[in-house]
């Protein structure tokens, strides 16, 4: 019987949590945020095996570009 209500008391609190929460994304960037998706999409092209892809998207901005270099960030140096 206790656990019967256990389960009822969880079913119960599950429905009424659903009604009143947001889906959040914590993996997702914020509306509007373009330098958050960049950075997203350059992490995702690292991770299925296109460094150089993300390399290439990341030297679109200025400050990257100069810690990286030309060189890297033109295609010339690759050590990976």
């Amino acid at each position: 019987m206790t656990k019967t209500i256990s389960i009822l008391s969880l079913i119960s609190l599950i429905g009424c949590a659903s009604n009143n929460s947001t889906i959040s994304y914590t993996n997702a960037c914020p509306k509007e945020d373009q330098l958050c998706q960049r950075n997203m999409d350059a992490q995702t092209l690292s991770v299925i095996g296109q460094r150089k892809a993300a390399i290439q998207l990341m030297c679109q901005d200025p400050k990257i570009k100069e810690i990286l270099g030309e060189a890297k960030c033109n295609g010339e140096l690759f050590f990976f």
